[in-house]
């Protein structure tokens, strides 16, 4: 961990001003500037600015600090005691905010706080261990966000004045519709890892290309209701197919199951659904068997050389995930 004399907690509003004036000393590293923010915010520093700029971003144009740093670090300092108490109870090493090793990517420390808010420790333990000892990729932290993020049933911090993310969002684990998300979430997680095995298997062959997408909102407002799709190349194919999941925990409503499939089936080549136990299904659609922790059964649709069929059905969904994948790499992203 990075050690320093400094105790930025304890320091008078002068002292933290003179401190963020020397940014270019090298050992002023992201966490410390976080703490310094947001010590000056609890020394009432905000009250002494006037004008229409932001007081935040007043206080880090003059010292070279980047508007979107400043503003990440100071969320990360609101919030940081309350995850240091949550790793803690799960033994896990952590420091104060302004002692954290400054290689630790602060854009991850950010989505870890929402993981971790979001998730119960089961899921995000293994996550916050890896963000920690810098063993685990930007893109990998945002896909299992991503997965995950569903269970605030769209609530975010923005807009809500000084609070920070923990408090501001609250998630009720009582709810049908959290419970359902949840295991939505942990079935993608899932997917994401094994499908591609499966598949392969399904098909005997290697896959050239392979990309899962859960975040299907845009898909939801064309009409079509997919919970993850997955559009893949496999060896000797010019086109990627493109299969869709419907991810359920409760399948009691079969009906209503069939005519979405059926609503479905014009825009995907492959159709599964993925539930918690058996279902009776027609031959058009699999089955993958899921408690959301495990994949416990693999059933293909039938007739089963549909896995590797030629032509695309319908390319709207691949333009959609292409489209998905031209604006992450644009954002950086990828």
């Amino acid at each position: 961990m990075a050690k320093h004399d400094l105790n930025i907690e304890e320091m008078t509003m002068d002292a933290v001003l003179a401190l963020l004036s020397s940014k270019q000393n090298p050992t002023l590293s992201w966490p410390m500037i976080g703490q310094a923010i947001r010590r000056l915010e609890l020394l009432g520093y905000p009250k002494q600015r006037s004008g229409g700029q932001h007081w935040l971003e007043q206080l880090v144009e003059p010292i070279g600090i980047k508007r979107t740093a400043a503003w990440r670090y100071r969320a990360i300092a609101k919030d940081w005691p309350w995850l240091r108490r949550e790793l803690l109870k799960q033994a896990i090493d952590a420091p104060v905010l302004d002692q954290l090793e400054p290689t630790v990517s602060a854009e991850q420390v950010e989505i870890l706080i929402r993981v971790v808010r979001a998730t119960p420790p089961e899921i995000w333990k293994a996550v916050a261990e890896r963000v920690l000892h810098r063993a685990i990729s930007l893109r990998e932290i945002r896909c299992i966000w991503s997965h995950h993020r569903p269970v605030l049933r769209g609530k975010t911090a923005r807009g809500r004045g000084s609070r920070g993310f923990v408090e501001s969002v609250a998630v009720d684990e009582q709810l049908p519709e959290t419970q359902g998300a949840r295991f939505k979430g942990l079935v993608c997680q899932l997917l994401e890892m094994h499908y591609p095995a499966i598949l392969e298997q399904q098909l005997a062959q290697r896959l050239l290309r392979y990309r899962f997408d859960s975040n299907t909102q845009e898909l939801e407002v064309m009409g079509i209701a997919l919970d993850a799709v997955c559009s893949v190349l496999p060896d000797g194919h010019r086109l990627p197919l493109i299969h869709g999941f419907v991810i359920m925990q409760d399948v009691d409503n079969t009906h209503a199951l069939y005519q979405r499939f059926a609503a479905l089936a014009p825009f995907v080549d492959v159709l599964w659904l993925v539930a918690p136990q058996a279902v009776e299904l027609n031959g058009s659609v699999g089955l993958i068997i899921s408690d959301g922790v495990h994949i416990q059964g693999v059933h293909a649709s039938e007739p089963s050389h549909v896995l590797a069929q030629e032509a695309l059905t319908n390319p709207l969904v691949l333009r959609w995930q292409q489209r998905m994948g031209m604006q992450m790499m644009r954002e950086g992203k990828r």
